[in-house]
């Protein structure tokens, strides 16, 4: 009894555990019941039509098939249900095989055909028939099975037991024989279907985590495939025996080879370095490169024909894989090599311009000294008679003078602070000019079996330059080709218009635009690239270079193409040096030549004007000039001092240094002159700089610029422009 007791709270225990699984077993099996239903019971009408009422069977087989459908709505409704009430659905069914029980259990009473022990037998073994099916359907169900089981037997049974007779009684005593087999086979049942739903609860979770565990593995597998396809390094992958394992989408990219390409890693030298030098080279250089950090770069050929820097990296696997990464650095490279040809270019224009401060201080100096040598022979020459013996040796002193000063600009030309006038000019009567000229005439002298040859481009178009500086630059660079060559050869002159659409990255970095482009070339053995970096520095030279011998040649070019918005390109080579120079071009017509003035053209009327330099001697020089032009002068020697004479009386102009030391400058000495009489005429007087300074003076009010040393024409016609304003 304990026992019996034990083993029935044990299943009503499963029951309520698994329920839902016991449920859902149930319904799954539904269809086959139901088809089941409809077919035994239309053989069985079918097979008692002869002997059986027809009323009787019609009525019967209707309500069962009524009971069928709405089991089958009800199954519908199961399988798209949305509440999880598992009791609910459990009872419904329960009630639907009850229904289902007593119907095919009327079958007995109703159906038996009394008259036919053969349609007896028949019934028997529809109704044993559908007992074996809900044996295995029903088992989930162990309770309304057995209610079921009963429901169908027990009507036949009574009614061969009432009828008796010793094979009606056997009949019914096999039919409840069979009945308590199939109910203990569905317990059978029922005991593996209830093992199976608890070891699934058991295993539940170690599945699960197995499940979990698969699909990190597959997720990380996907990642890890995704990471070498689309990594934008390029991967191949090798095995101990060299065959290629793997090669990624990025390696194709950048070489353009794919694994059918190599399928050994054998086939890789051959394609990427076909020159069997450089192969050779880079296997060495590998062979080294292994035994430390594993990483070179080389100049691959790929696939298309394009040659390509790559950077490699091998990484060594204990299982004697390896793994070589590429990383294609070609445009890196470029970028590199254009930063450090742009910080070079900007570290030589620094340098020059050190070194040009250099220089120009010192010409600052020396262009005060030549003052006195270049202006007062003109004033001499102004008083003396044209017939005066003394005539000729002061116009020597006047041109020495003016030679002293073309030393002097080309030291204030290397330090890029000389004031440089600019006109449009045709670039092409500056070289006529200058192959005219008795300079050109003595470098022929000195060199007779060298030729020179022009080309010039005809419609030349104007740039805005110098033609004293565009000139100086043919002096240095023309006789710098004479010089180059040894023995004989010759020098050629070119002018073409060139539109650079495409920027160039030579000794100078030449932006797109439209340009006239000067070239001097020469058939010499060229300049060496150590030298080739340096010559433009002022005072470096390797021999003579330009007419005076100073070492200032190259250093005058670099800076007048610099002066002119230009740049200077220099191409050497064994068979000669071409240098070209790139000017802007301008659409400007040139204006026409102006004449020479009478001084009286130019000659004041005794206005007052003040000179204000700190250098004594230019006091006295522009004093004198300003006086034989008509005008009443009074000279100070500091900026401090003009403002504390325009304090006490006026004056028409003040023509103002700008440089003084000590004291204010000639900017500072305005600004204070302006507070005192806002509407003061000046005009402004340097040697050196055309510096920001001289820009905010003019800004200020004054009127012209001029640089020293002072020519009497040019300093006359600029006060009576400034006078007459």
């Amino acid at each position: 009894m304990t026992h019996n007791r034990e083993h029935s709270q044990t299943k009503r225990l499963h029951q309520s555990l698994y329920l839902p699984d016991l449920v859902e077993q149930v319904y799954s099996h539904l269809p086959t019941t139901l088809f089941a239903n409809i077919l035994l019971s239309l053989f069985l009408v079918v097979d008692l039509w002869s002997v059986i009422t027809h009323s009787v069977l019609i009525v019967w087989i209707s309500v069962l098939w009524a009971i069928t459908i709405i089991w089958f709505v009800l199954w519908l409704m199961y399988r798209s249900r949305q509440d999880d009430s598992v009791k609910k659905w459990a009872n419904q069914f329960r009630i639907g095989v009850i229904l289902n029980g007593i119907v095919w259990g009327s079958s007995g009473i109703l159906l038996f055909p009394e008259s036919s022990f053969l349609h007896q037998v028949f019934l028997i073994l529809v109704l044993g028939g559908l007992i074996a099916g809900v044996t295995t359907s029903l088992s989930a169900m162990q309770s309304i099975l057995k209610v079921f089981i009963c429901l169908l037997i027990i009507p036949i049974v009574l009614r061969f037991f009432i009828i008796g007779g010793g094979i009606n009684i056997s009949v019914g005593c096999m039919l409840l024989i069979y009945g308590g087999m199939c109910t203990s086979m569905s317990s059978h049942v029922y005991t593996t279907l209830i093992t199976s739903i608890r070891l699934q609860y058991e295993n539940k979770d170690e599945i699960e985590e197995r499940k979990k565990t698969e699909n990190e593995s597959r997720d990380q597998h996907h990642l890890l495939n995704s990471l070498l396809q689309d990594l934008p390094l390029g991967v191949i992958v090798w095995g101990q025996n060299k065959n290629v394992i793997h090669l990624n989408k990025s390696f194709t990219d950048i070489t353009g080879y794919s694994l059918d390409d190599m399928p050994h890693l054998s086939k890789w030298p051959n394609l990427a370095y076909p020159d069997p030098q450089y192969r050779h080279q880079v296997r060495e250089h590998w062979k080294n490169a292994i035994k430390h950090d594993a990483v070179a770069e080389y100049k691959v050929h790929c696939k298309s024909g394009v040659i390509k820097d790559i950077e490699f990296r091998a990484t060594f696997l204990s299982d004697f894989w390896t793994i070589n990464t590429l990383t294609d650095v070609t445009n890196r490279n470029k970028r590199e090599k254009t930063l450090r040809e742009s910080m070079e270019t900007k570290a030589r224009s620094k340098k020059m311009e050190s070194l040009g401060l250099l220089a120009g201080g010192v010409a600052h100096d020396l262009n005060n000294i030549l003052s006195g040598i270049v202006s007062l022979p003109q004033l001499i020459l102004l008083d003396l008679p044209k017939d005066d013996k003394n005539r000729e040796p002061i116009k020597i002193i006047s041109e020495s003078g003016q030679k002293a000063t073309a030393i002097v600009q080309d030291l204030l030309t290397v330090a890029r602070g000389v004031a440089i006038a600019k006109e449009p000019l045709n670039i092409n009567s500056v070289i006529q000019n200058y192959l005219n000229s008795p300079d050109f005439k003595h470098v022929q002298g000195h060199h007779p079996s060298i030729s020179i040859d022009t080309s010039l481009a005809e419609n030349i178009f104007n740039i805005i330059g110098s033609r004293v500086h565009i000139r100086k630059l043919l002096m240095n660079l023309v006789p710098n080709g004479y010089e180059a060559i040894e023995n004989t050869g010759r020098v050629l002159i070119s002018t073409v218009n060139s539109y650079i659409d495409i920027p160039i990255h030579g000794y100078d970095d030449i932006e797109k635009g439209e340009y006239v482009i000067l070239s001097v070339a020469d058939q010499g053995k060229g300049i060496s690239e150590e030298d080739i970096e340096r010559i433009f520095e002022p005072f470096y030279s390797n021999k003579m270079m330009g007419r005076s011998g100073t070492g200032l040649g190259l250093a005058v070019v670099w800076n007048v193409v610099h002066d002119h918005s230009g740049y200077i390109n220099v191409l050497s080579s064994s068979e000669g040096t071409t240098f070209n120079i790139y000017f802007p071009i301008s659409r400007e017509s040139i204006p026409k030549q102006k004449s020479s003035l009478d001084i009286t053209k130019y000659s004041g009327n005794g206005e007052s004007i003040l000179v204000v330099d700190d250098i004594r001697t230019q006091r006295i020089i522009t004093s004198s000039i300003i006086k034989k032009l008509g005008y009443k002068v009074a000279t100070v020697p500091s900026g401090e001092a003009a403002l504390e004479y325009v304090e006490k009386q006026s004056v028409d102009l003040i023509l103002l240094d700008m440089i003084m030391d000590p004291g204010m400058n000639g900017r500072e000495t305005y600004e204070k002159i302006l507070q005192v009489n806002p509407t003061q005429k000046a005009i402004i007087v340097s040697g050196f700089t055309e510096s920001n300074d001289i820009k905010e003076t003019l800004k200020l009010g004054a009127g012209h610029y001029l640089k020293k040393p002072l020519m009497i024409q040019e300093l006359g016609i600029a006060i009576k422009k400034e006078l007459e304003k």
